[in-house]
């Protein structure tokens, strides 16, 4: 976070709404980090940028579990999103979230970095 804590304007906000809520749902913060994941989904739907939307909504289901009205409506609409771009590999990380609580927090915490790394991802 203390990288983009300084930087101005709506897309480093909505990261850091973001990460702050990823990492109250790693603390146990379940609470908190459903109103930060609903703060960053908004301020990345203000921007118009559906695809981070998604992305967010991902990062919800894959911490806290697709149980309960939000996570399920967040589910859904990013299920949709990846569906309408085309998004496969996208669409099976979510798949996968839904499947098993905590999936993606189990899988960073156990992964080999070069598994998890930016540089590693691919899209088809």
């Amino acid at each position: 976070l203390s990288v983009i804590n300084g930087m101005p304007g709506r897309s480093p906000a909505a990261t850091r709404a973001e990460a702050a809520a990823a990492l109250a749902a790693l603390e146990g913060r379940r609470p908190e980090a459903l109103a930060g994941f609903a703060d960053a989904i908004r301020r990345w739907r203000d921007l118009g940028l559906a695809f981070e939307v998604a992305q967010c909504q991902l990062n919800l289901v894959s911490l806290l579990g697709a149980s309960g009205p939000e996570a399920s409506a967040a589910a859904d609409e990013a299920r949709t999103t990846f569906e309408r771009i085309g998004a496969a590999p996208y669409r099976k990380l979510l798949d996968d979230a839904v499947g098993d609580p905590g999936y993606m927090a189990a899988r960073r915490l156990t992964a080999p970095v070069s598994e998890t790394s930016p540089s590693s991802a691919r899209v088809e």
